[in-house]
């Protein structure tokens, strides 16, 4: 649960993997470290006694994540009730901005604002400079969390760049930026959003695997106007062959616990739209009541496999 201060002799270390562990806190002396090129770390939660306590107790010294330039891969797995993590993530992700060979990043974002600090945002440098990313965005409960099968905590695990977007409201055009970059999204207890299409179909070009769970105001994933009012707003004509905007990258399309889900497809359809969803899992969508359309079913060449529980 504690390293011993003499971690700071190792200063040919260049791999330190805490996670999976029950540590309390990083010592001073891991900034001495400077050859890491990964580092790895899984905090044990600690009582909340207020805000006085958590920045007395840092889970992280500041300057320590500064002090290491060599670092490629950064992982902090906390949890979303510590209030040490809250008192010290803005700082963390200003000394994260600071790293300039980082290529793997796993982080818990509380508060979405926390995103518009990294320069990399909005531009093609994300895909340069961040080839794998797990970012957790939004207040996190865990006491509320959807508990999602095994297979699928694997799906989402498996992909290079995986973004949460938990107990959201609006969209934000932070998300929207960083979903430019994603393959993997998990929607989980959205507050309002009415369809998946709200955070822009040509947002989701690279998106291969979905899952949306207890988002109880959506009443349609994809409705097909909205794309039509993209392609009028493009100004370059692309053929639908070409035009990855219309969700031809999703392979796996997740749904669970949806209670105003009453059909995936709204609108005027778009050929090519999903032609590459290997998999289709509907669970606990109690007024579903149109699945498929005749012309969707032609759109799915590739499905492999459905599901359809309670």
């Amino acid at each position: 649960m504690v390293l011993p201060p003499q971690i700071g002799e190792l200063q040919q270390l260049e791999v330190l993997d805490l996670e999976g562990t029950m540590i309390m806190d990083l010592l001073r002396e891991v900034a001495k470290l400077t050859k890491l090129t990964c580092l790895g770390v899984t905090f044990c939660q600690r009582i909340n006694r207020g805000p006085k306590y958590a920045k007395v107790n840092a889970l992280i010294p500041q300057g320590t994540i500064s002090a290491l330039p060599q670092l490629e891969e950064l992982s902090i797995e906390v949890s979303p009730e510590d209030e040490r993590w809250r008192s010290i993530v803005e700082a963390i992700v200003d000394d994260v901005c600071g790293l300039t060979r980082l290529d793997t990043l796993n982080l818990y974002f509380p508060r979405v604002e926390l995103l518009r600090k990294f320069i990399w945002l909005g531009t093609s440098e994300v895909s340069r400079l961040l080839s794998h990313f797990k970012f957790i965005v939004g207040d996190d409960d865990e006491r509320i969390i959807i508990h999602l099968p095994k297979d699928l905590e694997f799906e989402l695990e498996r992909w290079d760049r995986s973004l949460k977007y938990v107990n959201g409201m609006g969209v934000p055009t932070d998300i929207k930026k960083l979903l430019q970059h994603t393959i993997a999204f998990f929607l989980d207890r959205h507050m309002d959003v009415t369809k998946l299409s709200d955070f822009g179909i040509e947002n989701m070009k690279q998106l291969k695997c979905c899952i949306i769970g207890e988002c109880n105001e959506i009443q349609v994933i994809i409705d097909g106007t909205d794309m039509h009012d993209e392609a009028d707003r493009s100004e370059i004509v692309e053929t639908w062959e070409d035009d990855r905007r219309f969700l031809r990258s999703l392979e796996y399309l997740y749904i669970r616990c949806m209670k105003s889900l009453r059909c995936i497809y709204n609108g005027p359809l778009h050929r090519g739209c999903l032609s590459h969803l290997k998999s289709l899992s509907l669970v606990k969508c109690p007024q579903l009541t149109v699945i498929f359309t005749l012309g969707l079913l032609e759109n799915l060449e590739s499905l492999e496999e459905l599901e359809v529980v309670d």
